[in-house]
């Protein structure tokens, strides 16, 4: 399962947004992105709780409450 990937497809975004996630969490380019987890269409799921609590971890995300940036 491709974590990543389903964490792009619980947010409602463009693709091209989409994509820009998926590589940053694939370790591509460091590009600052937000996460909000009020956004419409996010569902989230104990597997992508566990999936950013671990990128918060590797020091790929920072949590600000309900916003996740992505670094």
């Amino acid at each position: 399962m491709n974590t990543g990937r389903t964490i792009a497809n619980h947010i409602a975004i463009n693709e091209a947004r989409k994509k820009d996630i998926l590589e940053i969490l694939k370790g591509g380019p460091k590009t600052a992105h937000k996460i909000s987890l009020k956004m419409p269409g996010f569902h989230s799921t104990g597997t992508i709780m566990c999936r950013l609590r671990e990128l918060q971890a590797a020091g790929k995300v920072t949590n600000f409450g309900d916003l996740w940036e992505i670094k």
